[in-house]
């Protein structure tokens, strides 16, 4: 089955069988669910292991392994700075994610199931995944600067975090810290997603990871493939292959 990348605002759904995936932290909040079977999430810096779930939320910025066999899985990431606050409160308790064990709420399994198999259209996958499975009162408040500084690196992520807390009236330390503190990740991390947005849409418009590399701002498809790794804990070519699904909005 091959793997499909929903991707709209600042959101992705992922969907497809993952395998092991190595040490990796997101620039958003994840929720992770196991659509026909179970996973086993390991927190890397306390060594926690927590086996056995169907479901899990991972804050910003938390780094983690997954160990995920012949699960379908799938990888709701939100907008960057959303419910960051409230994933890190729910995972207070837990190091790393609020762990789920029993079953998939009937709504969610029908709905993940007819993602993995591409029976449903696009607009349908929106409206599910910006509704029952979102996390409630996902929205925080952040600054207007690391708001605006968001939007820089959206338009442009090239640019380098210095220049981009030049343009919002802050020191880079300053805009590290208000990062650190809001977003749970640091500016670069940031950049870095942007810049693997821009490698799904390139090749959700038929370019090869080569020049889909290129065009985000990568060296080569080494340096994007160290990247992507070191961001989602997968090479490129596991996710992004001229047999996955795109849609891209």
């Amino acid at each position: 089955m091959p793997a499909s990348i929903q991707l709209w605002g600042r959101r992705a759904l992922v969907v497809g069988r993952l395998g092991d995936v190595d040490a990796h932290a997101h620039a958003a909040s994840a929720l992770l669910y196991g659509i026909d079977g179970t996973f086993r999430l390991r927190h890397r810096r306390t060594g926690e292991v927590l086996s056995g779930l169907r479901q899990a939320v991972v804050p910003a910025g938390c780094l983690h392994e997954l160990a995920c066999a012949e699960t379908t899985m799938a990888v709701l990431l939100l907008s960057p700075g959303a419910a960051a606050h409230q994933a890190r409160e729910t995972a207070r308790d837990l190091a790393c994610g609020k762990p789920s064990r029993g079953e998939l709420r009937p709504e969610v399994a029908e709905f993940l199931a007819g993602v993995a198999a591409g029976e449903l259209p696009f607009h349908r996958i929106r409206r599910e995944a910006d509704g029952p499975m979102a996390l409630k009162n996902e929205e925080a408040a952040l600054d207007a600067r690391v708001s605006a500084s968001m939007t820089h690196f959206e338009v442009d992520p090239s640019l380098r975090s210095a220049d981009v807390a030049q343009r919002v009236g802050l020191s880079p330390s300053r805009l590290r810290e208000h990062y650190s503190e809001q977003l749970g990740v640091a500016p670069t991390a940031l950049r870095t997603w942007f810049r693997h947005r821009v490698v799904i849409q390139a090749m959700a418009r038929g370019l090869n990871l080569t020049h889909a590399a290129h065009e985000a701002g990568f060296a080569d498809s080494a340096h994007l493939s160290r990247s992507f790794r070191k961001t989602f804990g997968l090479p490129p070519s596991r996710l992004l292959s001229t047999t996955t699904r795109f849609h891209v909005e």
